[in-house]
């Protein structure tokens, strides 16, 4: 974590860059794999991040089984928006 960007790796071996399924939600991110028919691995990770990140920057890295994903921070509302909004 360095203030505004957040660092995950997670080891996932035996899966394949294309199985691997990556979705975040405000502040929760979830890991899955699709396992194709022969492969028996089968990966799955909810977790709760310290802040939310903008889910349109997420950098991903996949190399020898370990992914590594880039994070930022999602930009705060200003408090003059927060104030219109009923």
């Amino acid at each position: 974590q360095e203030g505004q960007a957040l660092t995950v790796l997670a080891e996932l071996p035996g899966a394949r860059p294309e199985d691997v399924v990556i979705t975040v939600d405000a502040d929760v991110l979830i890991l899955a794999t699709n396992p194709g028919p022969d492969d028996r691995r089968q990966y799955y990770c909810e977790m709760v991040l310290p802040f939310p990140v903008n889910s349109e920057s997420v950098q991903r890295t996949f190399r020898n089984g370990v992914l590594e994903l880039e994070l930022e921070r999602a930009a705060s509302p200003s408090p003059e928006t927060e104030r219109k909004q009923p």
